[in-house]
């Protein structure tokens, strides 16, 4: 028997001593718990991006509306602006959804000892 990872509030794992997974259902929650640890590190570093992103398009901008470069640099500074967005978006997904599948995988009563 392994004790089970409870996710806290704010997303945080914690182990928990009320219930065990048993050593077939381990292993996908190892794998579940791994992955909840890279998404929350690429929610991190998705949010420094897309601050990285937003400060350059708001400097260009800054120039473009001086006439200092042209639109096109402006564009693409915003195009950057909207993968960072959506980067982040899909990581806040991933993570999510191994939350979610976690929680359900310690919920199941094939996998608890």
């Amino acid at each position: 028997m392994v004790p089970l990872a409870t996710i806290g509030f704010g997303g945080d794992i914690k182990p928990s001593a009320a219930k065990s997974l048993s050593s077939t259902c381990q292993k996908h929650a190892d794998q579940l718990t791994s992955i909840v640890y890279q998404t929350d590190v690429e929610i991190e570093a998705s949010k420094s991006q897309l601050q990285l992103a937003e400060e350059r398009a708001n400097q260009l901008k800054e120039l473009s509306d001086s006439g200092a470069i042209s639109s096109r640099e402006l564009d693409a500074a915003q195009a950057e602006v909207k993968k960072a967005k959506k980067d982040l978006a899909t990581a806040i997904a991933r993570s999510k959804q191994a939350k979610k599948q976690l929680t359900t995988l310690q919920n199941m009563s094939a996998c608890t000892v």
